[in-house]
């Protein structure tokens, strides 16, 4: 959990470089991806990171390290047909199902030991929900951005890309949810 401020220096970093995309046409496109596609791979292996302290059971681990390398490889695949410099949104949509496995892993463990834990006040409970929010909701955008390029006007659907963008900032409220949790988690 100390290790959780990364997170959104990798979502910051992602966003200058789309602001500086849009803001200033001269800026490559293909610099532009090759940066995106790398920092997603930094966020996936982050989650990678902070699953692997959540999980404590050794049966976890080995689900978590299976799921991983499966999704890194099929990734890999997959930046090796696409170059890296090219929008790749599909792979994207590949780490977020990845990620939402995790977050199952995480509720269905934590379902088995619901006694035991208090999960309104557990700052990993309020992590794992708000990416699992995004992940799973931000699949169908990912996924089928093409088509909906080639099927509606392009202010259609970038307007209807525009709602993954609000699904973050969602993710993020639970994200400082879990601050608040760790602050008075510190103070008693």
């Amino acid at each position: 959990m100390k290790y959780f401020f990364l997170y959104p220096t990798i979502g910051i970093l992602l966003s200058i470089n789309t602001i500086l995309a849009k803001i200033y046409l001269l800026y490559p496109k293909s610099i532009q991806f090759s940066i995106q596609n790398v920092l997603v791979l930094f966020d996936l292996v982050f989650w990678v990171f902070f699953f692997s302290n959540v999980f404590r059971n050794k049966n976890d681990m080995i689900k978590l390290v299976t799921t991983s390398l499966i999704t890194l490889s099929i990734a890999l695949f997959s930046y090796i047909h696409n170059p890296l410099n090219e929008a790749n949104l599909h792979t994207i949509s590949l780490f977020n199902i990845c990620k939402t496995v995790y977050c199952l892993y995480f509720y269905f463990d934590l379902f088995r030991k619901v006694p035991s834990r208090k999960i309104k006040s557990e700052p990993s409970f309020w992590i794992v929900t708000g990416l699992f929010f995004y992940t799973s909701l931000s699949v169908p955008f990912y996924a089928l951005n093409d088509y909906l390029q080639s099927k509606f006007p392009l202010n259609i659907s970038e307007n209807l890309f525009a709602i993954s963008n609000i699904i973050i900032i969602i993710m993020h409220l639970f994200f400082l949810k879990s601050y608040i949790c760790t602050v008075q988690l510190n103070k008693a």
